[in-house]
């Protein structure tokens, strides 16, 4: 198969660059779609294991109880959900910039983060070497966005928003921008 620049940018037959563009970009919201749907999965997956571990550590520092018997408070500055074998699998700490809930793979790699501070909230998916190839963040301005990043985070899709206004960019592995596809201003 071609190179996608030759793939978006060969216009030897007239139509032939719209008709590529358009069938891979239908092809990419697909699996943009569906990544989607499984993020989403991944963010419950993440609030439950956040309750999990707060209510796994109902024995450390707590103040009163609740009328289920259950502390009322629990009070610490971080909690760690610990494997069978007595490996991290889950942290829950606040850092300099804000909390942060970290899941953790058996090798120790840190495999999702959710996180929250003064630069927005932002939920990373990583790949088993550790580098970051899902990535979805809210941003104080009222933006946000959803990126996807090759191996070695080389290359991405990006889908960003911001002012009620939506904007789609491919980037090739050296950071350079393939296409981007942006609504027309508005006048």
């Amino acid at each position: 198969m071609a190179p996608l620049s030759e793939r978006l940018f060969d216009n030897r037959d007239g139509n032939a660059m719209k008709d590529r563009s358009e069938e891979f970009l239908a092809a990419r919201v697909a699996r943009l779609e569906s990544s989607n749907r499984r993020l989403t999965a991944g963010i419950g997956m993440s609030l439950g294991i956040a309750l999990l571990l707060v209510t796994t550590a109902a024995g450390a520092g707590t103040t009163g109880t609740s009328r289920q018997g259950l502390p009322a408070d629990i009070e610490a500055t971080s909690f760690r959900l610990l494997g069978a074998d007595g490996t991290v699998r889950a942290a829950l700490h606040d850092t300099e910039l804000g909390p942060r809930l970290e899941l953790y793979d058996e090798s120790g790699t840190a495999r999702a983060s959710l996180e929250h501070g003064p630069e927005g909230t932002a939920l990373y998916l990583r790949d088993d070497a550790g580098t970051t190839r899902i990535g979805v963040a809210q941003f104080p301005h009222g933006g946000g966005g959803f990126a996807i990043h090759g191996e070695r985070a080389e290359g991405a899709t990006v889908l960003y928003m911001s002012d009620g206004r939506g904007r789609l960019t491919f980037y090739a592995a050296d950071g350079t921008v393939i296409e981007q596809i942006a609504p027309p201003t508005r006048e």
